[in-house]
């Protein structure tokens, strides 16, 4: 019943027999989620599995307000629309929306599909801060534990290019714990939750 992200990791229900005809109604459940939000960072897939398509400098690099963070987080709650991330499953004529995006055919003048989610509750459980030394080793840890042509090598080489300029800094990590409903994308979330702090953001 649905399915996760290639980096993500939780239950999934496995439906069986009669119970098929149901199928739909364990699709429509309410999700829980906790995740984690990098600042300074954005991909083309809003994750670290993806191809960078931007990060800060450092000139532009700054700490973000954990205040003004929560007081984002705490906006979150109620029903708005969503866009779908460029790599997902969303079908667009006929075609999944990774599958235009795989082909370059997704830029920043494409308009995304997007549907309405709620989110029940949302709350900033903690925050700190990642050096870029601990962070390469963890998009590698990460990005090599998934299997599957979803372009590791490039995203690797990207990631330690970009870290290479950027040694010796360190970068906000944000913990976030969210109830919603089904279909809501926490990557989306991260990628909004950045442009609202004004710099770069992406699911860890």
């Amino acid at each position: 019943a649905g399915r996760l992200d290639p980096m993500a990791e939780g239950v999934l229900l496995v439906v069986v027999g009669e119970e098929n005809k149901n199928k739909e109604k364990y699709l429509a459940l309410d999700k829980e989620y906790t995740f984690e939000v990098l600042f300074g960072f954005a991909t083309d897939t809003y994750d670290v599995l993806g191809l960078m398509t931007d990060a800060v400098t450092r000139a532009s690099y700054r700490s973000i307000s954990i205040p003004t963070l929560n007081e984002y987080v705490q906006q979150l709650p109620g029903t708005r629309a969503q866009k779908y991330p460029p790599f997902s499953s969303k079908p667009l004529e006929g075609v999944p929306l990774f599958v235009k995006a795989r082909k370059g055919e997704v830029d920043k003048n494409f308009a995304l599909p997007e549907h309405n989610v709620t989110i029940h509750s949302a709350v900033l459980k903690g925050a700190t801060r990642i050096s870029a030394e601990d962070l390469l080793a963890r998009v590698k840890q990460g990005v090599g534990r998934v299997h599957g042509d979803f372009r590791q090598e490039h995203t690797i080489a990207l990631w330690e290019d970009t870290l290479r300029v950027l040694y010796g800094l360190s970068f906000d990590v944000a913990t976030i714990h969210i109830v919603c409903s089904s279909g809501t994308y926490m990557r989306g979330i991260a990628s909004d939750l950045g442009a609202q702090m004004g710099m770069p953001a992406l699911a860890l």
